[in-house]
């Protein structure tokens, strides 16, 4: 997927309401606490979530908010900046893996929150 694509699936997971059309190049919408009053002025840039570390917690707090869901997400994102593909469910990390998985990229994020929804698309 490419990073604009990410972005635009990430925020309609997330609520936003897309508007179809771009600002300085980048996709535009309504944000979902103001969909229903949002006139076509109020549409904003949808946040960079592959690059913005803060954008992508928000994402993470609002959506995987059961323990199921983060637990795929940990899964997902312990194989993507780690490598382990066929880590499961009760795994334990070292220190030296546990300061990787924590400076984990907002791109790493981002992919691991789009597998966990199955929003991923290679």
């Amino acid at each position: 997927m490419t990073p604009e694509a990410q972005r635009i699936a990430i925020a309609k997971a997330c609520g936003w309401e897309m508007a179809g059309g771009t600002m300085k190049g980048q996709s535009v919408g309504i944000r979902p606490d103001e969909i229903g009053s949002a006139t076509a002025f109020d549409y904003q840039l949808i946040p960079d979530y592959t690059n913005d570390l803060n954008a992508m917690h928000e994402a993470v707090q609002s959506k995987l908010n059961n323990s199921i869901d983060s637990m795929i997400y940990a899964e997902h994102l312990v194989q993507i900046v780690l490598g382990y593909e066929n880590q499961k469910r009760n795994f334990v990390l070292n220190n030296w893996e546990l300061t990787r998985l924590s400076l984990a990229t907002a791109a790493q994020q981002a992919e691991a929150f789009l597998k966990t929804l199955n929003l991923w698309t290679p």
